[in-house]
């Protein structure tokens, strides 16, 4: 219903809702990764003309969530290794930082937001429907970076958090990891009902980092 109303109230370009509808089901791993992204396919499928949907394409790719070959076209990209661990460990500083500056900054607006979106969370989980208690969850850590009123933090956040975004997901694939998400999402929500800065920052960077691992081990082999 949110995005619903903001696309009412704020519409975007066609080309960017298209890469909303892409990026989530490539996050979602509705489309795995290495799956080739055909084009004239996804037009038609969409209703868009190829030049919205290879622009779509585009902003994904400056997201690390595609790239494009030779002669093989736009394919989804792979969870290597490496390059998932690099990612993962700076959104985790990233979002310390953002702990920290929201403390400071939020408006008590943004945080009574925020609670909503907590709240919504904790709904999709005790219902264990994880594709929406995961799109709140991004909600959730995108107002914390957008509370934190620095606009080159938030700026880099979105560029990173579409390979981050498809590894925290995994994180919910089983009943053990989702619960430990769970318990620490509700002590994030409360260090930042009472602005205690150290303390969110410390949980926002632990609860990502303690998860990268955790999703790295369930890629025995990734690159």
């Amino acid at each position: 219903m949110d995005e619903f109303i903001e696309e009412l109230t704020h519409p975007k370009p066609v080309h960017e809702v298209i890469a909303r509808a892409l990026r989530e089901k490539i996050v979602l791993h509705q489309i795995a990764p290495g799956s080739p992204l055909r084009e004239k396919e996804l037009a038609e499928q969409h209703g868009v003309s190829r030049r919205n949907l290879k622009d779509a394409l585009k902003i994904l790719a400056t997201e690390g969530l595609v790239e494009f070959q030779p002669r093989r076209g736009a394919l989804v990209t792979k969870l290597e290794r490496q390059r998932l661990r690099d990612t993962l460990e700076t959104i985790g500083t990233l979002e310390r930082l953002a702990g920290e500056l929201a403390c400071a900054n939020a408006s008590q607006d943004e945080i009574t937001t925020l609670r909503h979106y907590h709240d919504l969370m904790a709904r999709h989980y005790r219902n264990r429907d994880a594709a929406s208690f995961f799109r709140y969850s991004q909600h959730f850590h995108q107002g914390i970076v957008e509370a934190a009123g620095n606009e080159v933090l938030a700026k880099i956040y979105r560029l990173l958090n579409g390979q981050a975004a498809r590894a925290r997901y995994l994180a919910h694939m089983t009943a053990e990891l989702w619960d430990q998400v769970m318990e620490e999402q509700d002590e994030i929500m409360l260090a930042l009902e009472a602005r205690a800065a150290d303390r969110l920052a410390e949980l926002l960077e632990d609860s990502l980092l303690h998860r990268a691992q955790r999703v790295l081990d369930l890629l025995p082999n990734a690159r």
